[in-house]
């Protein structure tokens, strides 16, 4: 089966888009997976901190 030329072009096109947006998904969602991961440690080490001045503070008043 034959194409015309305009369509081989907008097949390429189309094949081109896809396979780029496949590339930045591939480096885009580890990268945010990271971010997401630092994030929470963050804010796991906050709470943390918080929970043992309040217990402190509690201990101290007994």
């Amino acid at each position: 089966m034959e194409l015309d030329p305009i369509t081989k072009w907008l097949i390429r096109i189309s094949s081109s888009i896809l396979i780029f947006l496949g590339l930045i998904l591939v480096i885009a969602i580890p990268l945010l997976a990271l971010k997401a991961s630092s994030v929470i440690s963050l804010i796991q080490e906050t709470i943390q901190s918080d929970l043992k001045d309040i217990l402190t503070g509690l201990i101290e008043k007994l």
